[in-house]
Order: C-alpha cells, then structure tokens, then sequence
C-alpha cells in the first residue's frame, strides 16, 4: 500500500458528529492509545469543543476521516474504528504514537515523495529507537524537531527492527504535503 493521501482522493457522505458518537469515538481513542491522559484526550478531542465532521472516502475505499474545526485530526483506516491520528494531531501531542527519528533531513525527501521508510535510513540504536510492535502506529521525525512528518504502520516490532536492519520499518499513511 502507498500512502493513503498521495493522490488526491474523493468524499462521499459528510456528517457533523453528534455528542453520543464523540463520545463513542474519545472511549475508542482511550482504548487504543492508553498512553493518552486526560488533557491530552481534550487535546486531541475536545469533550464539546469545536465542530467535528465525519467525511466517509468514496467507495470503494473504507477510510473515514475526522475533522475537527476543518482539521483533519484522525483517520479510522478500516471504517471500524481503527483510529490513525493524522500528523497535524501528531504536532499536538506528539507523544501519542512512538517516534522514530531518520539518520539524516535527506531521508525525509524520499518520504515526502510517498516511499516507505526503510530501515537503513532510521536511528537505529536501543537508546534512540522506541519500543513499538509490529503494525503500531509510529510517527516519523527529523532529530531535532519534534513536529512527526509522517505517520504509518510499523512493517516490525521494534527487536526485529534492531536486529535485522534492513529492509522497510514504516509502511507511510499519511505525509507532509500530501493532500490530507
């Protein structure tokens, strides 16, 4: 899979989330993040806070993607709330996913570009690298700023990735300058 937004794509059904399914949606950020505390869940979801809209994908992709005051703020890949925080939650509370930082800003072009991030290009050492397993979401950041430019699904856990390095790390979904 490329990354969901590099091409532009198209919406079907767009709904204002009412007070009963954000409240479903916030326990369903609870449950998959628990490392998300209380002012950081207000963050990312505001309790009453701002207009949250639900966009569905066109058929056939499943993908819904919620805004929240027109920011796209997470993405459910799977239409079953499967909840993927975007980069721009990511700038917020960036402590929401593992970080994984690139060796160099020059990796970051190939991401940008909608490649995959590869092992020989990240920071591979027991100190820099956070523990993650395979198919958690990680965020991608340039050492130095903690703003994520990408975010995706982890193709291993984080001793595979120690182990083996080579080979792809992190499956991008979402990138900087994509159209999301």
């Amino acid at each position: 899979l490329i990354s969901m937004f590099k091409k532009p794509f198209s919406t079907g059904q767009s709904n204002i989330v009412g007070g009963t399914d954000r409240k479903k949606l916030r326990r369903a950020l609870e449950k998959q993040f628990p490392s998300l505390d209380e002012a950081s869940l207000e963050v990312v979801l505001p309790n009453k806070a701002g207009e949250l809209e639900s966009l569905k994908l066109a058929a056939p992709r499943r993908e819904h993607i919620y805004k929240l005051d027109g920011t796209p703020i997470l993405v459910d890949v799977s239409g079953k709330m499967d909840l993927m925080p975007t980069i721009f939650t990511l700038w917020k509370v960036p402590q929401m996913v593992p970080l994984v930082h690139v060796k160099h800003p020059a990796v970051t072009t190939y991401l940008v570009g909608g490649a995959d991030l590869m092992l020989p290009g990240v920071i591979l050492s027991p100190e820099a690298l956070p523990a993650f397993k395979r198919d958690a979401f990680v965020g991608v950041a340039v050492p130095g700023n903690p703003a994520p430019l990408a975010v995706g699904v982890a193709v291993c856990g984080r001793e595979d990735a120690l182990a083996k390095q080579t080979g792809k790390l992190v499956e991008v979904k979402q990138v900087y300058g994509d159209t999301l």
